[in-house]
């Protein structure tokens, strides 16, 4: 069984909402990521730089992020 949990980089956290939070990717693309699919978001605020985020490994294939 494939691990839950992967780590991604985000260039900024753009914005949040009570619900989710915009990401800019390394590719320079807008996503939005619940975070119901983030562990420890709370250690996140708006506008932190070069971010590594953990996220459900379902999240990442589903947007297309790149993860170790």
């Amino acid at each position: 069984m494939s691990q839950r949990w992967v780590e991604i980089e985000v260039v900024e956290v753009i914005r949040m909402t009570d619900a989710a939070m915009l990401v800019e990717d390394e590719n320079g693309e807008e996503v939005w990521i619940p975070y119901s699919q983030i562990q420890d978001s709370d250690s996140v605020s708006e506008g932190d730089c070069n971010v590594t985020l953990t996220v459900t490994r379902w999240i990442a294939e589903e947007k297309d992020l790149s993860y170790f």
